[in-house]
């Protein structure tokens, strides 16, 4: 098994993307919107989770395990 650098570079970097957009959308909504309570609060992280886990899931397909594959 051989360590791929740029692989790792690619979780790396799209995982704090990914950090960063779930930190954006919370701080949009809580902020932003006023929901601020706390049902509303629980909605909006779960929200900006789906979303984040999403972004990284179709990032994470389409660009880490597509040069995976090539190699």
């Amino acid at each position: 098994m051989t360590v791929n650098l740029g692989q790792i570079a690619l979780v790396f970097g799209f995982s704090g993307i990914g950090v960063a957009l779930e930190s954006g959308l919370f701080y949009a909504g809580s902020r932003g919107l006023g929901l601020a309570g706390p049902f509303e609060s629980n909605a909006v992280k779960a929200a900006s989770i789906a979303l984040a886990s999403a972004f990284r899931f179709l990032v994470f397909r389409t660009w880490v395990s597509h040069d995976a594959r090539r190699a």
